[in-house]
């Protein structure tokens, strides 16, 4: 059986999946999410991405392991809100939130380094941006794609070249 990890330090993760009744150890990722906060992207997919790159950095040290990630972004209209810190800044986030909605966008990651292995013996990404092939078995390792046009993942979006190209006489609708 492997072993199973959950790659942070936080204490109400730990106390979550103690409640599935499985063995498992916290390890740290030590990853610096600075970086990722700092990109414009939604918030929803900042939590994806946080939550893989922890995954990731744990996984390089335990290769024979299942590294769970997981991140919580918290967001009220077009702003983040992080970790307080100090009774002023929670006092002042409570009074922002207050008789307003808010969304907590909370995601994980799972992985091992043989579903990796596995995945890339099979389809061989390495000339892929991300280093997967959705149109191919890497569709099994999304959970969803949202796009307005599915060929852009693959490489040329179809739908707005059509329509250009249309513009310019070469095609017809």
């Amino acid at each position: 059986m492997s072993n199973l990890i959950l790659a942070s330090k936080s204490p109400y993760r730990k106390q979550l999946l103690e409640k599935l009744g499985v063995s498992f150890k916290c390890v740290d990722s030590g990853f610096d999410e600075t970086p990722l906060k700092k990109l414009n992207i939604e918030f929803i997919e900042l939590s994806q991405k946080l939550a893989k790159a922890k995954a990731l950095s744990v996984l390089t040290n335990f290769p024979d392991s299942i590294i769970i990630g997981s991140d919580q972004v918290c967001c009220l209209d077009k702003m983040r809100l992080s970790k307080a810190g100090t009774k002023e800044k929670a006092i002042e986030q409570l009074s922002l939130l207050s008789g307003r909605t808010h969304y907590l966008h909370t995601s994980y990651c799972l992985l091992s380094e043989t579903q990796i292995k596995k995945y890339v013996d099979q389809d061989n990404p390495i000339d892929c941006a991300g280093s997967y092939k959705l149109e191919e078995h890497g569709i099994s390792l999304m959970e969803s794609v949202k796009t307005s046009d599915h060929t852009a993942i693959i490489g040329l979006p179809l739908i707005g070249l059509s329509k250009d190209l249309a513009e310019f006489g070469i095609i017809t609708p």
